[in-house]
């Protein structure tokens, strides 16, 4: 993560942590200070540094997991 922030312009990395167990996931944080007061330039670094970091788990083979839920139906 750190070095995706190294090359994104206009946002500084503050933190992440590991945050919590959800039921069908592990819940990271990302905490980063976007340094322009452009809403539409808030938009693209946030798409830029979400797509950067899914490019990094495809790359590492990390899935994401979908949460399933199975029905049992009886007659």
């Amino acid at each position: 993560i750190t070095k995706i922030f190294d090359k994104v312009e206009n946002a500084d990395l503050d933190r992440v942590n590991f945050f919590q167990f959800n039921s069908f996931s592990l819940d990271f944080e990302i905490v980063y200070y976007h340094l322009s007061g452009n809403y539409a330039e808030y938009m693209r670094v946030s798409e830029i540094i979400n797509l950067r970091i899914k490019e990094e788990f495809e790359k590492a083979s990390i899935d994401m997991a979908f949460p399933t839920q199975t029905l049992i139906l009886e007659k």
